[in-house]
This record gives C-alpha cells, structure tokens and sequence, in this order.
C-alpha cells in the first residue's frame, strides 16, 4: 500500500481460478480482479459486524466522488481532486502491469457493487460539477480511463473483463439504458467481456431477486451492443428453483458460495444466509415476463410469489388404523398402525406411499392373524375452510394376510416328551400351523386433516374402501376391508 498525502490509492487484487461467481475461466495460471474500494473502504470485516475501522485497527481515509458516506456507519470518504484521480489511474496500470509480471492470463476490472469506479458512474453517488460529474459521458469518464490504462500495459492476446452493475435499483440511479451505453463505450476500447451485476451503490437500494435475476441485463446488453457478456446472481435454477423441498436448495445455496457461508458461520448467522436474495424457506421464483419487462425507459417487475400450495414438498405421517375384514360369512376386526410419505406433484396433488399392518381381533380361540399392506397412488387435496383441507386417494399395492392356529393340547404332548427323554424343548412350529396369502390391492378413500401450523397437520379422520385378491384363509375371507386412519403428519420444505 502507498499512501499520498490525505487519500489512499490502493488498488486491491482479488485472484479467482474459475470459481463459481466469477466469469473466469480456468487457465493457466488464473485471472486476477483490480478493485478499489472507494468510499467503502476502511470497514470491519463483515462476520466482526463491518462499519467504520479506526485508525487503531488498521484502518485508513477512504475516498469518492463526494464527501458523502455509503452508510451512517461508514466512514465519511474525502473526495477526490482532478489530480488524485490521475494518480489512482496511474494506479490501476501498474497493478496491471504487475499482474501481467506475475503470470496472470486475465484480468477483470471491478467497477460494480458501489466501489470507486460504481460511485463516479452513479448519479445517485456522483453529484460533481467538473469534468468527472454530471453528463452520462462525464460520469464515464473515470471508467474509460482505468480501462484505457490498464489495456495500455496489457497484451491484447490476453482477455480484458470488466465488472459493472447495471442498475442501482433506485429510482434517479445508475440504470440498465446507461449500461448499454457504457459497454459500447467499453467494447470499443478492448474489452473483451462485460460481466454483469447490479446494485451495491446506495444502503436503500430495492433488489427484484429471483432465480437468474440480472441474466436480463446480460441478455439486452448484447443483444444492443454486440459486446460478449456474463451474468452472475443466483444462477443455480436447474436445481434451486426446480427443486420445491428447501432443504436441497440450502446444501446448493451453501455450497455456490463457499466464502459466503464460511463468513456466515463466523458471524453466527446460518450458513446458507443471503442478505441480497430471498430465503430458501420463502423463495420466489423468477416471474417469465421479468425479461420482456426490461425494455428501455421500463423499471424490472418485482418477482412474485405464487400463491401457497396445498401439497407441501414432502411429508410423513404416523397414524392409527382400525380396520374391518368381511367376506363371504366373515367379519373380522384388526388393530394396528402405519406410516406413510408423500411427495408434492403440484399445487394440489401429491404422490402418496402408505405401508401398515394390524393384528386381527375376534377370532375363535387359539387361532391369531394379522395383515400386512402396502400400496402407493394420487392423491389431491382441496381447501375445506381455513385450516381445512379435504383428501381424495386411490392406492394400489399389495395386501398380505396371514392365520396361525396352535394345537395347546399337541404343545403339552410335546414338552412332556422333551422332559423324559432330556431333549430340547419343541420349536412353535411343531404345535402351530400357519397359513398366508398374497394378493393385488386397489384402494380408495376421502378425509379431513386440520392444519395445525406450516410443520404439522392432524389428519382427523380418513375412511377408506380396499379390495384385495387374496385367497380365503381357512374358510374365512378377507378380500374386502374398510379401514379409519386418524394421526399425525409432518411438513417438510415449508418451515
């Protein structure tokens, strides 16, 4: 770091090798980023509560434009003469130079996110009356500069990228018709590549965040000006706006920007924490129209939530179930539970799995049986009143049914045997018989559930029919059955 006088002219290097938020591509020896930070320099690190750094923490005089802070706990920037301007472009060629001395394959000029460069583009920042404020070409005049000179010293076999927001999502501010402009202005000048973001200048800025969110800007920059652009921001749609259970959308949230999530933990916040996008637990999907929407002299339409799902993304239940056996002069009573889980199709149809048995009651004496189902299906849910909601299903699977008759006289027998003869005693399948059968099954039935929270529904009463092709079990048959289910069932994706 030098230091003139009152400001500091440090240009800070940021080397990416191909990550993820960067439009680097993997070479050689990797691409390096030239930034100055401008009025928000000298703060905290951002998991130590950013702000204002004094002195006695290593901080220094920030510079801008203006004289006027990013934030009430930002330092206050001391603005810059036409010769300190001079004297920071002086200082991007040299970091260039460097760079190209180092061995780097490529270099991208930071001039987003409210950084120096950002702050003299920004009608909302920029607020001068010389030949650096003002007019579009004015306000310019800076950028075209540090690219001039760092393209000065930079073969032309090598790529030149430059970085810039093309909004402030302000009304008044920097907006994507000046960044057309600009990159017209850039392309001649031996750019290679402008790299689209948005935003950073000002604190009270009102991002429209949606998957592929500033892809648009991207998009119009090239289509009017024929220069090779990127996007970046939120470009993790084939997964995490495809993908309805949050939980998923978290792991790819916290993987795309490792150093985020790092900083998150240090700062006791939770890893997939994103201040600049809405969360996976309320995620918007990007509107179709958003593109169309940023024809010139038009503003970006907020993207929209669609209205809540019934279904939820995923959800298990615990449940009892009373069920009822007939067949041809046969009535016979079963107890016991399941357990299930359903996955959402759409709004307002899930795909249902169902396992659970029970333990047949009223049978004559010393005869046992149970049933074992399982089966999967549709099933929809529609909105009763309030918390409400109506289900309809129809299952197919499979139904199992099995007797056991034991012989307690033939048992006694047996184990007097043992006894005299100092044998083991006889195995259960001496004295038993045991008989099963195995059959296709179709279900259908409707319920009530009420919603408790966004975690949990009671399912109150479900009331089902099932058919089963099974065979008669000693003369009793229990091909028909209709069962009421009441329990539990729990939400994920949705808190």
């Amino acid at each position: 770091m030098q230091k003139q006088g009152r400001a500091d002219w440090r240009v800070a290097p940021e080397v990416h090798f191909g990550q993820d938020d960067s439009p680097v591509p993997l070479t050689a020896n990797g691409g390096i980023q030239l930034a100055h930070a401008g009025r928000k320099g000298s703060t905290a690190r951002p998991w130590e509560g950013g702000g204002r750094l004094g002195p006695d923490a290593g901080g220094w005089q920030p510079v801008g434009p203006t004289a006027e802070p990013f934030a009430a706990n930002y330092p206050v920037p001391c603005p810059l003469s036409v010769a300190d301007i001079a004297q920071i472009v002086a200082a991007f060629r040299l970091a260039a130079q460097r760079a190209l001395d180092a061995g780097f394959d490529m270099i991208e000029i930071h001039g987003a996110h409210g950084y120096l460069i950002h702050e003299f583009l920004s009608p909302l920042i920029n607020t001068r009356t010389d030949e650096y404020g003002g007019s579009f070409e004015n306000r310019a005049r800076l950028c075209l500069a540090i690219v001039d000179a760092v393209r000065g010293v930079w073969p032309e076999r090598l790529p030149l990228f430059i970085r810039i927001s093309a909004t402030d999502w302000k009304a008044g501010g920097w907006d994507v018709d000046e960044a057309v402009a600009l990159a017209r202005l850039l392309k001649g000048r031996g750019v290679d590549l402008v790299d689209c973001s948005s935003g950073g200048a000002v604190h009270d800025q009102q991002i429209a965040v949606g998957p592929g969110y500033q892809v648009p800007f991207a998009e119009r920059i090239k289509r009017e000006t024929g220069a090779t652009t990127v996007a970046v921001g939120l470009i993790t749609e084939p997964i995490e706006a495809r993908i309805e259970n949050h939980y998923i959308r978290l792991f790819v949230r916290m993987g795309s920007n490792p150093a985020r999530t790092f900083s998150n933990v240090l700062n006791g916040h939770a890893p997939w924490t994103r201040d600049s996008r809405v969360g996976v637990k309320s995620y918007a999907r990007m509107d179709r129209d958003f593109a169309s929407a940023l024809s010139p002299k038009s503003k970006p339409a907020r993207a929209e939530r669609t209205d809540p799902s019934l279904a939820p993304p995923f959800e298990f239940n615990l449940t009892f179930q009373p069920e009822r056996f007939w067949g041809s002069g046969n009535s016979v009573h079963c107890l016991g539970g399941a357990g299930g889980a359903a996955f959402r199709l759409a709004s307002s149809w899930q795909l249902a799995t169902e396992v659970g048995g029970c333990k047949m009651v009223g049978l004559e004496k010393d005869l046992s049986g149970d049933s074992l189902t399982y089966a999967v299906g549709p099933r929809w849910i529609g909105r009763i009143r309030g918390a409400w909601t109506a289900q309809l299903q129809v299952l197919v699977g499979g139904n199992k049914v099995s007797e056991e008759r034991m012989y307690p006289e033939k048992k006694k027998l047996l184990e007097a045997v043992a006894i005299r003869t100092d044998k083991l005693p006889p195995a259960h399948a001496d004295y038993t018989d045991a008989t099963e059968s195995h059959g296709f099954a179709l279900g259908t039935g409707a319920g009530v559930s009420y919603q408790v929270n966004n975690a949990i529904t009671i399912k109150v009463a479900d009331i089902s029919y099932r058919h089963s092709w099974t065979n008669a079990l000693w003369g009793r048959d229990y091909s028909n059955s209709l069962k009421f289910t009441s329990g539990l069932v729990l939400h994920m994706g949705t808190w």
